[in-house]
């Protein structure tokens, strides 16, 4: 039987990457998107039934829990959710005397309140998978213990607490067999400009190749694109 994946974000960069590459190896995935795109698509009209598209946000409540509704309705399970959806308005860099610190609300309800919205509503169904996997992209820009930035306050500081969040995850989901990954996808560019050395794509075959990657409860779940720790 196919493994069943579900991703947030996935109309562009790194989720449409990796929604392409489950796809080409035979998974069903299901997506959660604020606004389709050509991308989602061109991979629906190759893929057909395996790809099912569900407008909503991580930030709406509803939305996801509609979401889930249909997938529990239509496949029964699912094996791994991939928290991906991320938001960044850090982008001037401000140092913190011009800072806009109103951002922080609406990026920690994305970065940090969003994947555990959408835990909520899909645990009942990683409990019925076969992997019981939940992988939260976070940043090595979360890391307290190796911070080299002097300003991304909104960003950096979401990113911490979507760790913090991953660990209280697996503290409470570990005595059920359900693993919890905080995986930094390393640096690549999203949109395909930038100086970036390698592409979304390119980024998604080292991330999917450790998400994958038989793992235990006992090893680290903070980690880099290729699976190794990295400092909290």
């Amino acid at each position: 039987m196919a493994e069943q994946f579900f991703i947030t974000g996935a109309a562009r960069g790194l989720g449409l990457a990796m929604t392409k590459q489950l796809l080409d190896r035979g998974s069903v995935v299901s997506v959660l998107v604020r606004q389709d795109s050509g991308g989602l698509r061109d991979l629906q009209a190759r893929s057909g039934e395996r790809l099912s598209i569900h407008l909503g946000d991580v930030t709406d409540e509803a939305s996801i829990q509609q979401a889930f509704a249909d997938v529990g309705a239509r496949f029964g399970h699912l094996d791994v959710i991939i928290n991906n959806a991320v938001t960044y308005l850090d982008g001037s860099r401000p140092g913190i005397e011009e800072a806009d610190l109103d951002i922080c609300a609406r990026t920690f309800e994305v970065n940090a309140a969003g994947p555990l919205r959408v835990i909520k509503h899909g645990l009942s169904l990683i409990r019925k998978g076969a992997r019981k996997l939940i992988v939260n992209v976070s940043s090595e820009a979360g890391s307290i213990g190796d911070c080299w930035r002097k300003t991304e306050y909104a960003y950096c500081m979401s990113k911490s607490a979507l760790n913090m969040g991953s660990k209280l995850l697996q503290n409470h989901l570990a005595p059920e067999g359900i693993r919890v990954l905080a995986l930094h996808p390393g640096w690549f560019n999203s949109s395909g400009k930038g100086p970036a050395p390698i592409s979304a794509e390119e980024a998604s075959v080292k991330v999917l190749a450790t998400i994958l990657a038989p793992r235990t409860l006992g090893e680290p779940m903070y980690v880099g694109p290729d699976g190794a720790a990295l400092p909290w």
